[in-house]
């Protein structure tokens, strides 16, 4: 069985900011954190689809920054 996903990104005003950035996008080993979740759950057999939600402009530009770690053949749509 497969489930979709939705990992919640914020948007920076409801939650608290870590060094004044959002912290999905904050860089572990050059590597946005939200690119580590999506390139772990590209890997889950259980994983339909993923679903970002968050800053649009901001989470598309990180994920391509991540280049094939979160390239997969799930599905990934950032809202």
């Amino acid at each position: 069985m497969s489930v979709d996903i939705v990992i919640t990104a914020g948007d920076g005003r409801a939650a608290k900011k870590v060094f004044g950035r959002n912290k999905a996008l904050l860089e572990i080993e050059d590597v946005p954190l939200v690119g580590h979740v999506v390139s772990a759950l590209q890997r889950s057999r259980h994983v339909a689809r993923i679903f970002v939600v968050g800053p649009r402009e901001a989470i598309t530009e990180a994920l391509a920054r991540c280049g094939d770690r979160a390239s997969g053949p799930k599905e990934v749509r950032v809202s």
